[in-house]
């Protein structure tokens, strides 16, 4: 592939992909990719609301990345948040039953 770049030609190459490369590192859980159960979605709930873990802890026990944890919170979140105007009383209790009403 050849960039010109402010008059600047560069060549570069990219490396072959072979079957023996590894396609990461670290293996990816086995929950990855794959739709939320009702049951995976209660449980969240329960850990976040009434067991305080934190988004790795809730990651690794339900076999999902933290970012799928993150996206997955936010998300019921939003659905909560549904037919409610977001003025800063109505996101604190929502942010108050999804956190801090087992604690």
């Amino acid at each position: 592939m050849d960039i010109e770049f402010f008059n600047i030609s560069i060549s570069y190459k990219m490396p072959a992909m072979t079957r023996s490369t590894p396609k990461r590192a670290v293996p990816m859980p086995a929950r990855n990719n794959k739709k939320w159960t009702v049951t995976e979605e209660r449980d969240l709930i329960r850990m976040c609301r009434h067991e305080n873990n934190t988004v790795n802890e809730m990651a690794d026990r339900l076999n999902r990345t933290p970012e799928s944890i993150r996206y997955r919170l936010l998300k019921i979140f939003a659905a909560h948040m549904e037919g409610r105007e977001p003025t800063d009383e109505n996101i604190q209790d929502v942010s108050d039953w999804l956190v801090s009403a087992g604690n």
